[in-house]
């Protein structure tokens, strides 16, 4: 059990991402208290990439591709599928 969970949540920030993880991987708390979890909200860009530089000093890390939209940065008129919105709570 983790004391933190970070989740990080990126659509269409690459570049800003490897900047968040090389944060992360310099913080002085223990790494066993924390863990972090890369939500990827863009389904057409690969994180992995990224995430694998960052394997060996923050442990664990996740990348969750949920392939539905999560987050509200769309134009809702646009969706053709409503089944692919999911709304944060």
């Amino acid at each position: 059990m983790y004391d933190v969970t970070v989740a990080v949540c990126v659509y269409q920030q690459k570049n800003w991402l490897h900047r968040c993880l090389r944060s992360l991987s310099t913080q002085t708390m223990d790494k066993s208290k924390y863990q972090v979890i890369v939500v990827n909200d863009d389904p057409n860009e690969r994180l992995e990439d990224v995430v694998d530089v960052f394997k060996e000093h923050i442990e664990p890390i996740a990348v969750k591709n949920p392939n539905k939209i999560v987050g509200k940065k769309f134009d809702r008129d646009k969706i053709k599928n409503p089944a692919d919105i999911v709304e944060a709570v």
